[in-house]
């Protein structure tokens, strides 16, 4: 009995011994959490910063957009004057 007993303490005493992490690898860990949680906030708070300026260069190109469809209004019909003025010259030069 005497000697199951010892046995059972010994079993014990290893599992104890060789369960628990030591305090340097649980600081050490606990450091390693704390710079993750640091990236992915760093991480988040860019990501927000990339999507304001996404739909700011989206505005941009819409303003753009437009402004360029204006002008090709503008153009086709300074065109169309131009082909006018054209036809009234060669009418003139005709008689």
């Amino acid at each position: 009995m005497k000697k199951i007993l010892l046995l059972f303490l010994a079993v014990a005493l290893v599992i104890s011994v060789t369960g628990c992490s030591s305090k340097t690898e649980y600081d050490k860990l606990l450091d390693e959490k704390k710079e993750l949680v640091k990236k992915q906030t760093d991480l988040v708070t860019e990501k927000l910063a990339l999507k304001k300026t996404i739909a700011s260069r989206e505005m941009e190109v819409r303003d753009l957009q437009t402004k360029l469809r204006i002008e090709q209004a503008t153009s086709k019909a300074l065109k169309t004057e131009l082909e006018k003025i054209k036809a009234k010259v060669a009418a003139v030069e005709v008689r």
